[in-house]
C-alpha cells in the first residue's frame, strides 16, 4: 500500500497571471470620393492621451468661442455707444456751428454799430468843436457892417488910427439879437465907457469873442453858452453893436473868423 502524500502549498501548481491589453479602434469617416473609411487602432495609453487631448483642445475652443463671443458683444456695444456719442457730439458741433455763426453775425453787427457809434461820437466831437470857434454871424437877422479899429484911448469913438485893436461895427434892427458867435463860457459881463456894456466869451480853444452894446446883458460871468444863444437884446437905442475877436491873446479882424452866410 502506497503512502498518500497531501499536497502542500509549496507544491501545489501556481496559477497563471494573464494580462488582457486593451484596444480602441477608431474610425474617421471622409465624403471624400475614393476615400472611404479609415480605422486605426490604438492601445489603452495612447487612447487616453488621444480622447485627453481632443477634450483640452475642445476645451480651449470652447473657452475661446465663449471670450471671443463676449469680446464681440462688447465690441459691439462699445461700437454702438461710440456711434450714440459720435451722433451726438455731431450734433452737438452742429449746434456749436450754428451758435457761432450767429455769434459772429452779432459780432460784426455790434461791431457795426461801435463804429457807427464811434463815428457819430467823432462826428458830435468834430461838430463840439466847430461850434466852439466864434465864426458864426453875431446877430439873429442881417446888419449892415463897417470894419475899423476900436479907441484905445477909451472916449467912446471909433477912429481909424493905427493902434487900435481890430472891430467889426453892426447896425442892427430893433427887434433883433446878439448871440454867441460860438460855444463856451462867459468870461464876464462888464461896463464899456464905449459901448455900456461888454460882454466876453471864452471858447475854451484859445479863441475869446467880444460883444459891445448899450443893452442889458442877459447872461451872467461864468454861464455856459451854445452858438445861438442870445446875449442882448436890441431896441431902438442901442442899435450899434462891436464885435471883436482874440485867438491867444491876440486881437484878430474878426471878418477873417466870421461866417457872413452864417
Amino acid at each position: 500500500m502506497q503512502d498518500y502524500e497531501a499536497p502542500t502549498s509549496s507544491n501545489r501548481e501556481k496559477p497563471r497571471n494573464h494580462s488582457h491589453k486593451r484596444h480602441y479602434t477608431f474610425m474617421i469617416i471622409t465624403d471624400e470620393a475614393g476615400q472611404g473609411i479609415r480605422q486605426f487602432t490604438l492601445s489603452h495609453v495612447p487612447a487616453l492621451v488621444l480622447v485627453y487631448s481632443v477634450f483640452a483642445l475642445s476645451l480651449v475652443i470652447l473657452c475661446f468661442m465663449i471670450y471671443a463671443g463676449i469680446y464681440i458683444h462688447r465690441s459691439s456695444s462699445m461700437k454702438r455707444e461710440l456711434t450714440a456719442q459720435v451722433a451726438h457730439l455731431t450734433s452737438e458741433n452742429k449746434k456749436l456751428s450754428k451758435e457761432n455763426s450767429e455769434l459772429h453775425d452779432e459780432a460784426d453787427q455790434l461791431m457795426v454799430a461801435v463804429n457807427n457809434y464811434r463815428s457819430a461820437e467823432e462826428k458830435a466831437a468834430k461838430t463840439e468843436e466847430e461850434m466852439k470857434i466864434p465864426s458864426g454871424f453875431p446877430l439873429s437877422s442881417s446888419a449892415q457892417m463897417k470894419a475899423g479899429k476900436d479907441n484905445p484911448n477909451g472916449t467912446g469913438k471909433e477912429d481909424g488910427k493905427e493902434g487900435g485893436n481890430p472891430i467889426v461895427i453892426f447896425t442892427a434892427s430893433a427887434g433883433s439879437q446878439i448871440i454867441a458867435s460860438g460855444s463856451g463860457t462867459v468870461q464876464s459881463v462888464t461896463d464899456d465907457a464905449e459901448y455900456g456894456h461888454t460882454i466876453t466869451i471864452d471858447h475854451g480853444n484859445g479863441y475869446l469873442s467880444i460883444y459891445r452894446n448899450a443893452g442889458s446883458p442877459l447872461v451872467k460871468a461864468g454861464a455856459t453858452v451854445q452858438r445861438g444863444d442870445a446875449l442882448f437884446m436890441i431896441g431902438t437905442k442901442n442899435t450899434n453893436v462891436g464885435y471883436q475877436i482874440q485867438k491867444d491873446d491876440q486881437y484878430v479882424n474878426p471878418e477873417e473868423i466870421i461866417d457872413i452866410n452864417g
